[in-house]
C-alpha cells in the first residue's frame, strides 16, 4: 500500500494517514525509529506515552473492526509501512 511518516510528539491517526476506512484489519511494518501504537476511538493526550513501543523492523496486524489506531514517534521522524489485510 503505502508508506506513512510520524512527526515527532503527534498522535497520528494510521487509518487516516494510509487512507483506509477506521475498522480495516491491516499491517505495519516500523521503518524507522521505535514508535508508541495505541488502539483507541479518540486521540490520546498529547503527553500521554500510553501504548505498544513497536521496535525497528518490527510488524504488528491490526484486526478487523478495530476503534481506531495511533501512532507517535517519541523522538524523531519515523517511517511505518501500511498495507490493508484482505480476508
Amino acid at each position: 500500500m503505502a508508506d506513512i511518516y510520524v512527526q515527532p510528539k503527534q498522535w497520528v491517526n494510521a487509518y487516516t494517514a494510509a487512507g483506509l476506512p477506521v475498522g480495516t484489519a491491516m499491517l505495519l511494518q516500523n521503518k524507522g525509529d521505535p514508535v508508541l501504537l495505541q488502539e483507541a476511538a479518540e486521540q490520546p493526550s498529547a503527553v500521554s506515552d500510553d501504548g505498544f513501543y513497536l521496535a525497528a523492523g518490527r510488524s504488528v496486524e491490526v484486526d478487523a473492526g478495530s476503534p481506531g489506531v495511533w501512532i507517535k514517534a517519541p523522538f524523531q521522524i519515523s517511517r511505518l509501512f501500511v498495507q490493508e489485510v484482505l480476508s
